[in-house]
């Protein structure tokens, strides 16, 4: 299990979707949150448990060929939240150039992420 931190920072993806007054008040209250938690205690166990969600968190995934495969293939997707998709993406660009062999293929979602109701409608439930 990683060490949650704010070293990788904050993801963009989040600012960007909201106004550009309220991004300014949004990397102000992070600076300031940023710098309490790191004032409660300079354990990084304790300080990971105050870390707000939207920080990047590194992940290392050892699988075989076929696994990353399928879970590219199944990622890529424009249903799957765009921060994930976007590592999706850049994991199939890696297959493709890794392999490199005629009858090796990716079958990638390159489409520009865009709202998909399919993603709503996985969110949430239609009352009937």
């Amino acid at each position: 299990m990683p060490l949650l931190t704010m070293d990788q920072g904050f993801e963009q993806w989040y600012l960007d979707q909201l106004p550009e007054d309220v991004r300014e008040e949004a990397l102000t209250l992070l600076e300031l949150q940023k710098t309490e938690i790191l004032s409660l205690t300079d354990d990084m166990l304790i300080q990971q448990y105050y870390i707000p969600m939207g920080y990047i968190v590194s992940c290392r995934f050892t699988v075989g060929l076929a696994h990353a495969v399928y879970i590219t293939e199944l990622r890529t997707g424009t249903t799957v939240h765009p921060t994930a998709r976007k590592v999706a993406q850049w994991m199939g660009e890696s297959l493709k150039s890794f392999v490199g062999v005629p009858w090796f293929t990716l079958h990638l979602d390159e489409t520009k992420d865009d709202l998909d109701m399919k993603r709503a409608k996985q969110d949430f439930i239609e009352k009937q």
